[in-house]
């Protein structure tokens, strides 16, 4: 399994949800750096990211704390079984940073709900909305 085998039911997860998602996401224009799954309401001005990995659990969590920056929710996701594991010796360090965690398997579950990021800069949130409306064109 590859992490990009995670985007799709991650997509479909935020799209039950009310989002219009786009994968791998530059965070801003001219950005090498991508967010792997990004769902908005534009509406509202509501920005969820997610970072998914197969393992790595450190990795995806300091990817997981910069997304706070730009997204209001912020989740990290890892196929099932080690999404289990990560639960059971991490689940409250996430919660304690406000951070989500999703469950890929048969299910796409939400084992862990994130907190709304204090620390989201509105013009960051607005540029990220901007950069996936240009995907679609």
């Amino acid at each position: 399994m590859m992490e990009r085998d995670l985007y799709p039911p991650i997509s479909r997860f935020l799209q039950n949800r009310g989002y219009y998602v786009r994968c791998e996401v530059p965070p801003c224009l001219g950005s090498q750096r991508r967010i792997d799954v990004v769902g908005s309401k534009p509406r509202k001005g509501i920005v969820a990211a997610v970072e998914a990995k197969i393992g790595n659990y450190n990795r995806v969590l300091e990817q997981a704390c910069l997304r706070m920056f730009v997204a209001d929710f912020v989740y990290v996701s890892f196929h099932s079984s080690y999404a289990k594991k990560i639960y059971f010796e991490k689940g409250s360090e996430l919660q304690r940073n406000g951070i989500g965690l999703i469950s890929v398997g048969e299910r796409t579950r939400e084992l862990i709900s994130p907190i709304q990021s204090k620390y989201v800069n509105p013009i960051r949130r607005s540029n990220l909305i901007a950069v996936m409306k240009n995907l679609e064109e």
